[in-house]
């Protein structure tokens, strides 16, 4: 027991019969404290005291005081009230003035209310409006911990006689609610919660035989009069085996270089991101498969994998191992990319939407391929929205009162006009990575690297053909030493061999490139880099959507934050609009209204700034910079403004509409120029037709392919996230295809 952390729900008592439950923990320096400066260690609920007359209590608080001031014990008969009338309290008030006395603190008996004291709140430092008693008692603490009794059920085992849930957490059991607890719930006026605890998830026993989880891909079907609040209950023994669990994964994950080092694979792909992992998990079926991810796992980080905790990673950044990697571009505007399995989907808003057919055409896919891929990835880690927040469906009218017209309802389309989409956050809040997809692959051939960093790629010279070929890589330890290097191999095959696969994203695969020796002739001798192949592209055609964000409430508040279900797509398709919840630190969020540019048509530049592919390159993107930009940011700026003005935002907020953000063309154009900030959705660097071949090979190089938001020319859709993590996949099918 004296191991024990105190923790919030943790049981305590005292002498005389009072127990408690702690409620909260604070800080020392956010506790009450004396008058002499000493902060206090517990405070306890004054109803405690009269609700079970035990005043004994109080008496012990008081004379437990005294007795430590002056050094003294003592033994106290039961029943002392028959030697004298109000004997406890003369004998108790007699040592505090003795105490108060003998130590020269006249705060410890105070005659114009004895017993008790003038004690200061810790945060504000003003003395509390009532006088409170101040003492010593004698706490212990209680067996009934928290850790051993936390226990949740969503469906489980019921009694044959009664019909009711078991009773106990060793037996899977359901929550008894007693009298009390439904006063308390008819308090708080959940009346579809109190219903559900006292029929569907009690001894009702048809509303519990409900089939009610038949699950497709998109569409999940039950009882109109079945609640929100009691959904997760019915359809828990369907989904809950969905929900990623550690112990059940099978492809072998290690932190361990030397495992990997010297070893050879069919194929190495660098960057276990959105596009990395469905592709790892397709090429594993026929091949083994190296997976090698700079970053952690994101298992077990709830920063990563709890709803409650979007946005987090990205006010949360250190330079090396944090699971965001926090840059600012010569543009002067911040920017995060994702560092840890999964990429940044496991760090972005979750919101899942394909590409336009313009797109598909436009990038030579084929259209049923495509299709069948998005399904794969649908079919995994997309989930439609179980119930929008109360925010999304204000957003969702706020978009509707400004014209952002029709309405489509629930769609995974790239379509016009306002939309529900797709999630990787499920019904019960958890987040599916990209990662989570590699339980589709073969666990037998497939191996995942993390916390590891390339530093190189490996190339052998044939100087007969005139030819140069990946032939694997060079890395280290994310966290050790920059010399310290190991290698790994694509296995060597009589009629064809597997290849180096880049898909380390926008920033990281043209980086790596450079490192490579692949790039500019003259940046790389600025280095000092060995010349693989002169490829003056590599690293041109750097694009950011320009964003332009309105925070619609007045001040920051503590609100849960809230990632976006909804989007509004104008009719021209050159302008999306999306709501969020985003918070500023751990204690305080911002609502906002965000916008970006589709197509933009300034274009930016990536180059090396240093040799250490741990850190950030020097990119540039060049926000607004064509003229056509700067107009569509100002016609941007209009439809913002509409939409914080919107009545729906107002009503939320309980506020008065915004004041215009500029009136006048040259206000916003200056409001542009100063406010346009990222949205994370940057791309290029590795363009298809200047860097790679429309199968995504490097030009000149044998072996080597790059696969990512690198190669994109534009951003697909409302974001990137579904089209990469389809790409990853249809690529995988295409590469088994032709070998």
């Amino acid at each position: 027991m004296d191991s024990i952390l105190i923790r919030s729900a943790n049981t305590y008592l005292a002498r005389h019969g009072n127990k408690g439950i702690v409620s909260k923990i604070l800080p020392r320096q956010d506790m009450p404290y004396l008058q002499n400066g000493r902060p206090v260690d517990m405070v306890f609920n004054p109803l405690g005291v009269p609700s079970r007359m035990n005043v004994g209590q109080i008496f012990e608080c008081s004379l437990g005081l005294a007795g430590d001031m002056l050094d003294r014990h003592y033994r106290i008969a039961p029943f002392d009230e028959r030697y004298e009338q109000e004997a406890s309290r003369k004998l108790v008030f007699s040592e505090l003035y003795e105490a108060s006395k003998q130590t020269s603190n006249p705060w410890i008996f105070e005659p114009e209310y004895p017993g008790k004291s003038r004690i200061f709140d810790g945060r504000i430092g003003n003395p509390f409006e009532q006088p409170v008693i101040i003492g010593k008692p004698y706490i212990l603490k209680l067996i009934h911990q928290v850790d051993d009794k936390i226990h949740g059920r969503s469906c489980g085992y019921y009694a044959l006689v009664t019909q009711q849930p078991l009773r106990g957490r060793a037996k899977q059991g359901g929550q008894r609610v007693g009298e009390m607890k439904v006063w308390a719930l008819e308090g708080f006026g959940v009346a579809h919660i109190l219903q559900e605890m006292l029929t569907y998830k009690s001894d009702h026993i048809k509303a519990r035989q409900i089939k009610a989880y038949y699950i497709k891909v998109s569409n999940v079907f039950f009882p109109s009069k079945i609640s929100l609040n009691n959904f997760p209950f019915f359809i828990g023994s369907k989904l809950e085996p969905l929900l990623y669990n550690v112990a059940n994964r099978k492809w072998h994950m290690t932190s361990d270089v030397k495992e990997v080092s010297g070893k050879s694979y069919d194929y190495i792909i660098v960057g276990g991101g959105t596009c990395g992992c469905p592709l790892a998990a397709t090429l594993s079926q026929k091949f083994s498969v190296l997976l090698i991810e700079r970053g952690g796992s994101p298992y077990g980080n709830p920063y990563v994998t709890e709803r409650r905790f979007y946005g987090f990673p990205l006010i949360q950044t250190d330079k090396y191992m944090s699971v965001a990697q926090f840059f600012t571009s010569q543009d002067g505007v911040a920017n995060v990319r994702g560092r840890v399995l999964g990429g940044s989907s496991a760090i972005n808003g979750g919101f899942y939407s394909r590409a336009s057919d313009e797109f598909v055409g436009k990038a030579g896919w084929d259209k049923k391929m495509v299709k069948e891929a998005y399904e794969w990835v649908e079919s995994k880690v997309v989930f439609p929205p179980f119930f929008l927040s109360p925010w999304q469906s204000v957003a969702e009218f706020s978009l509707l009162e400004s014209g952002v017209l029709p309405y489509n309802g629930y769609s995974l389309e790239h379509v016009k006009g306002t939309k529900i989409s797709g999630s990787v956050f499920d019904a019960f809040g958890k987040r599916h990575t990209s990662a989570d997809l590699l339980d589709a692959g073969n666990h037998k051939s497939l191996t995942v690297l993390v916390n590891a960093t390339v530093k190189s790629i490996i190339f052998d010279h044939n100087g007969t053909k005139n030819e140069t070929r990946a032939n694997g890589i060079r890395f280290i330890e994310s966290h050790g030493s920059l010399e310290q290097t190991h290698e790994a191999y694509i296995k060597k095959h009589k009629n064809s061999r597997g290849d180096v696969i880049l898909a380390a994203g926008a920033l990281g695969s043209p980086q790596l490139l450079l490192l490579s020796g692949i790039g500019p002739k003259e940046q790389l001798k600025k280095f000092n880099i060995p010349l693989v192949l002169d490829m003056k592209n590599v690293g041109k055609g750097m694009q950011d959507n320009p964003c332009i964000a309105v925070l619609v409430d007045s001040k920051p508040q503590n609100r849960i934050p809230d990632p976006p279900q909804v989007a509004g797509i104008t009719s021209d398709l050159k302008i999306i609009i999306e709501a969020a919840i985003l918070p500023l630190s751990s204690n305080s969020t911002r609502v906002n209204v965000a916008a970006k540019i589709a197509f933009p048509s300034s274009k930016g530049f990536l180059e090396l700034s240093n040799t250490d592919p741990r850190l950030n390159p020097t990119v540039r993107f060049n926000y607004l910079a064509s003229e056509d930009d700067m107009e569509e940011c100002v016609n941007m700026t209009q439809l913002l403004n509409k939409i914080a003005r919107s009545k729906s935002i107002a009503f939320f907020l309980g506020e008065s509409s915004q004041n215009k953000l500029a009136s006048a063309e040259d206000d916003m154009r200056k409001f542009c120029k100063k406010n346009v900030r990222t949205i994370y959705h940057y791309h290029g660097g590795s363009l298809v037709g200047s860097v790679v071949d429309k199968d995504y090979r490097v030009y000149g190089v044998k072996g080597l392919r790059v696969l990512d938001g690198s190669t994109f020319s534009e951003s697909p859709g409302t974001n990137p996230m579904a089209t990469l993590l389809m790409l990853g996949r249809y690529q995988g099918i295409k590469i088994l295809r032709e070998r």
